[in-house]
């Protein structure tokens, strides 16, 4: 069956099932809308979505009838949303007067009574809230459920959908403003650190231009005096005063001597012979190499769960009394619900060859509750029946129950459920 895009999903817990004759709507959504499209047209039919339930039982996707654009409630305009009320209430109350018609029909059998009730059920659905917008049209979600506590759909006006405000511009960083510059007297070490490094150029300047302009061995050379206390302060000596010259002679000017700086060490790399990869140490390899980035995979497009399959008693089985067809997991849609909350519960059961099994209740917390079961063929007629009462993990337990199941159309088993109390219900077995 083809289907659109997803709608909704949310678990079962949070709304409260209708339906009629023990049986809550959900579990017959598939031939209710069938029975809908082919009794009342396609439009009504495209009204209701089409619900999955998933594989525990608890929660349900609902899904739209057909692809196209799909507008939620919560993004949908006041004007959007004030159309899809209006023609969601039209079919509301299309659905309500076919049931009704059904339900007054003369002569009306119980299949058909059965059905006016479900489509009253079905035409209820919790809020407006459920009602979305595929390719213009209103689609509901959780139809034949409402809020707990309430018998009927809830049409409460919702708040305008507040469009939030354009978010502004990040604020441009503030220039950063250097920290500020602690003034002061400098200290004396420093003066005399200092201080030779000015003086010894200025007082060799005079020297210079004189030796340029006077003939040379009329000037005695002259070395600048030195505080004798500034060399010991950074470690330097004084130069010793030069001894006058025998013979006249061309004086240079002194040249400072500075310091080489030191030698840097150059370490040694070993040659790496051609064609053989450069050796790369664990600590270089962990801080200059970037682990590749693996592809990222495409998403997945969603897939539906496969339709289940409904039981078919095989000929030759049901003659020859034999249940091995039975081997395997098996979920009965009843509509059972627990007495004390309401809540629908899930059955399943599993089989060997010999139709020895266990039957399994799961609950909408989760909990699971299990007994024995045994299968038997007899009269031509499948037994399903419960050998003790399903225990649960908090102590409590449920009632054994029968399942007798026969063969209808095309082999398919055509099932009913009886309690202890002689109370029976509906019972569809599938894998």
């Amino acid at each position: 069956m083809d289907i659109g895009a997803l709608l909704r999903s949310d678990p079962l817990s949070a709304y409260q099932a209708k339906g009629a004759h023990g049986e809550p709507v959900f579990r017959s959504a598939t031939p209710l809308r069938r029975a809908v499209q082919a009794r009342l047209g396609p439009e009504l039919a495209g009204f209701l979505a089409i619900p999955k339930i998933n594989e525990r039982g608890d929660a349900i996707d609902w899904y739209a009838a057909s692809g196209g654009d799909v507008i939620p409630p919560a993004s949908q305009t006041e004007e959007e949303r004030a159309q899809a009320h209006a023609e969601a209430k039209a079919m509301q109350a299309r659905l309500r007067e076919a049931a009704a018609g059904f339900a007054a029909a003369a002569g009306a059998t119980r299949d058909e009574t059965l059905f006016a009730a479900l489509l009253a059920a079905a035409a209820e659905f919790p809020d407006g809230d459920h009602v979305y917008l595929v390719n213009g049209r209103p689609v509901i979600t959780f139809w034949g459920f409402t809020h707990i506590g309430q018998d009927t759909t809830s049409w409460a006006a919702r708040a305008p959908v507040a469009t939030p405000p354009p978010e502004p511009p990040p604020a441009a960083p503030m220039p950063s403003v250097p920290a500020p510059v602690r003034r002061g007297v400098l200290s004396w070490p420093f003066l005399a650190g200092f201080l030779p490094f000015v003086v010894l150029p200025l007082l060799l300047i005079p020297l210079l231009f004189g030796l340029h302009s006077c003939s040379p061995g009329l000037v005695e050379p002259y070395v600048a005096g030195i505080d004798p206390r500034l060399p010991g302060l950074f470690g330097w000596s004084a130069p010793e005063r030069p001894s006058p010259p025998a013979a006249p002679a061309r004086i240079d000017p002194p040249k400072a001597e500075v310091a080489a700086p030191p030698k840097a060490e150059i370490p040694v790399v070993p040659a790496v012979e051609p064609g053989k990869p450069v050796p790369v140490t664990p600590e270089v390899g962990r801080a200059g190499t970037v682990p590749p980035v693996p592809p990222s995979k495409p998403p997945t497009p969603a897939t539906l769960p496969p339709e289940p399959v409904p039981m078919v008693i095989p000929e030759q089985a049901r003659k020859e009394g034999r249940v091995d067809f039975l081997e395997g997991r098996w979920r009965s849609r009843t509509g059972l619900t627990e007495t004390d909350t309401g809540r629908p519960v899930a059955v399943d059961y599993a089989f060997d060859r010999q139709g020895q099994g266990t039957l399994t209740i799961r609950r909408d917390d989760g909990s699971e509750c299990r007994g024995r079961a045994q299968a038997t063929m007899r009269g031509g007629q499948l037994h399903i029946d419960g050998l003790d009462d399903p225990r649960c993990p908090d102590g409590t337990r449920f009632n054994r129950s029968q399942v007798e199941c026969r063969v209808g159309e095309g082999g398919r088993a055509v099932c009913h459920g009886r309690h202890a109390n002689n109370k029976t219900f509906n019972v569809e077995m599938q894998r």
